[in-house]
């Protein structure tokens, strides 16, 4: 459980605004993640792997992934996550997407999460 509650604004980077936080990859790369309560599990851009180092080690499996541009095989490795001060261990699938990580419910379950659309707020404990 996090210590505290930990708060993020949504990003107006999408229309209408959504849930974005910031997560650290292998205690190494940071990187904003779309809070995806509709994802079944977390995925890092290949762009991330590479620059947290979790894509040097053999992915553990291989998993079907349907995105609105890509079908096939994808990579799932173990990674740790920061998100908040909780560290979570993760199988993250590892595909080419854009910068943003999608943090699906692999993750989200482990937290109680608020989201309070009319203030663009979102809060995590």
């Amino acid at each position: 459980m996090l210590r505290r509650k930990v708060k993020w604004q949504y990003s107006h980077d999408y229309s209408p605004p959504a849930p974005v936080v910031v997560i650290t990859l292998a205690a190494r790369a940071k990187a904003k993640a779309l809070v995806d309560t509709g994802a079944d599990v977390t995925v890092i851009s290949k762009a991330k792997a590479d620059e947290s180092g979790i894509s040097k080690q053999p992915p553990v499996s291989l998993i079907f992934m349907r995105s609105h541009d890509y079908t096939g095989l994808a990579p799932v490795f173990e990674a740790t996550l920061q998100l908040g001060h909780k560290k979570i261990e993760i199988t993250p699938v590892i595909a080419t997407i854009g910068d943003e990580a999608i943090l699906g419910r692999d993750v989200l379950n482990k937290f109680v999460i608020v989201l309070d659309g009319p203030n663009e707020r979102i809060n995590l404990s």
